[in-house]
């Protein structure tokens, strides 16, 4: 069995992208004679690395993420065994499986692993889960066994990119996992623990740290589950000794920072993306930034800084004084023209196909759109069509008919309903059965005493007097 290891920057997606190892790949020949080996096994062992334990000496090696994208490809050179060398693609984000493959040309047998959750997953998994919190065990922990369970970070040493983490495993207390996260929350360490222990126990180990790591946080839970924060180490005072310590002394920087509102914006000076720019201010590091320009929020406090780029090797410096650079902004800010709305001048025409239209005009162009003039740009139906335009005789016009309109219908209800009431004035009350209704003869309601009697139709027909 051999050990390949791998890294793998990866890209996640929700289809396969293209590799430049694709090709590559599908070269293979498949073929395949004989009884294939057993599938490789895969374990990470750092942020981006992998180690893949093939059966015999496979003559290509290569991983893909669980959208079956190609992240790393190594392939035997020579009569050599499996080159060991690392294959880095770029790192952007860890996907949440892979899977390795191993290609025999001897019989064309080509086997995979098992799907493999990768760090990012398994402790995403578990820190959202209801167990990834001291609170689930508060009732039988004392403050210093939760003290105790707290990792430290010790022994940081960025010259030798090497860290010592330390904890105390408690009794009974289920801690799956032990992780190392860096200042943009990617894992850079993580120990797996299979059982609880039945003894409270210290456990130590050793981790390295990426480059240009500028802090580490180690946690046992959930790291929100620490107060105030989780226990940290920063690292860029480290950062700018190891730089100092290592590179060439190539002079002046020479670039041209730019102050706005206590943001200090210093550029980079490189012919390469392979550079790093830090500033110090009273000999501390106040900020740091790879292949991108460095920002700086000043504050009044801070009068000089002093910029170091990092590029290909070479360290050049440049000390920028902020006095000159606040008066330079402020005179700046002060000399703005004040704009009021008197001085803003709004177009008062449009101009289309030669024809020249006032503000706020509306006429129909060759195609029979209609267009109108809006603070300067011409608006046509064609292309809005959502809208309608009209002029302010057509909208008079549309306003008064549905007046009237409504005039009329509730003039034509009110006639309805005074017809009725007069209806009833003349008939009386209406028949409730097949009675008959017997009333005074002229006024409706009738003397006081008298009153409307409905009777049952007798037998013969009675005919009202």
């Amino acid at each position: 069995m051999c050990s390949i290891s791998l890294l793998a920057g990866v890209v996640l997606g929700q289809s396969a992208d293209w590799s430049v190892h694709d090709d590559k790949i599908a070269a293979l020949c498949t073929t395949a004679t004989g009884t294939p080996p057993s599938g490789p096994k895969l374990q990470q062992v750092s942020r981006t690395t992998f180690t893949v334990y093939a059966m015999g000496s496979p003559d290509q090696v290569f991983i893909k993420d669980q959208y079956g994208t190609t992240l790393s490809y190594l392939e035997k050179i020579g009569n050599n065994a499996i080159d060991l060398g690392s294959v880095d693609i770029g790192e952007i984000n860890t996907p949440d499986e892979v899977v390795a493959y191993a290609h025999y040309d001897s019989n064309c047998n080509l086997v995979r692993s098992n799907n493999t959750q990768t760090w990012k997953s398994m402790v995403s998994e578990y820190v959202s889960s209801d167990t990834s919190s001291f609170s689930s065990a508060l009732e039988t922990l004392t403050e210093d066994d939760v003290e105790s369970a707290k990792p430290q970070l010790t022994n940081v040493n960025y010259a030798t990119r090497s860290a010592t983490v330390t904890f105390t495993r408690l009794k009974d207390l289920p801690m799956p996992y032990l992780y190392v996260k860096d200042q943009e929350g990617a894992l850079v360490y993580v120990h797996t623990f299979d059982s609880t222990p039945s003894t409270s126990t210290s456990f130590t180990d050793s981790l390295v740290i990426p480059d240009l790591t500028t802090s580490l946080s180690a946690c046992t839970f959930s790291c929100n589950d620490y107060s105030p924060n989780p226990p940290a180490k920063t690292l860029p005072d480290q950062i700018a000794d190891d730089i100092e310590g290592k590179s060439t002394d190539g002079g002046a920087l020479g670039v041209t920072p730019v102050l706005t509102d206590e943001i200090l914006t210093v550029p980079a000076d490189c012919a390469t993306s392979d550079y790093v720019l830090y500033a110090k201010a009273d000999g501390k590091v106040v900020a740091l930034a790879e292949a991108q320009e460095l920002s700086i929020r000043t504050g009044v406090s801070i009068s000089t800084v002093v910029v170091t780029q990092l590029c290909s090797g070479v360290r050049k410096t440049q000390s920028v004084g902020l006095g000159p650079l606040r008066l330079a902004y402020q005179s700046a800010m002060d000399s703005r023209p004040i704009a009021s709305q008197d001085s803003q001048v709004v177009p008062l025409s449009c101009t289309e196909n030669g024809v020249t239209h006032s503000y706020d005009a509306i006429w129909r162009d060759s195609t029979g759109a209609t267009c109108a003039c809006r603070q300067g740009n011409v608006e046509c139906g064609s292309v809005l069509r959502h809208k309608t335009y009209f002029s302010g005789w057509e909208v008079a016009g549309i306003s008064i008919s549905s007046m009237v309109l409504f005039l009329v219908v509730a003039a034509i209800a009110y006639v309805q309903y005074m017809k009725q009431n007069a209806r009833r004035v003349v008939e009386g009350r209406r028949k409730l059965s097949a009675g008959q209704v017997y009333r005074t003869s002229g006024t409706a309601g009738g003397a006081p005493g008298q009153h409307e009697i409905e009777l049952p139709t007798p037998a013969g027909s009675i005919t009202p007097g």
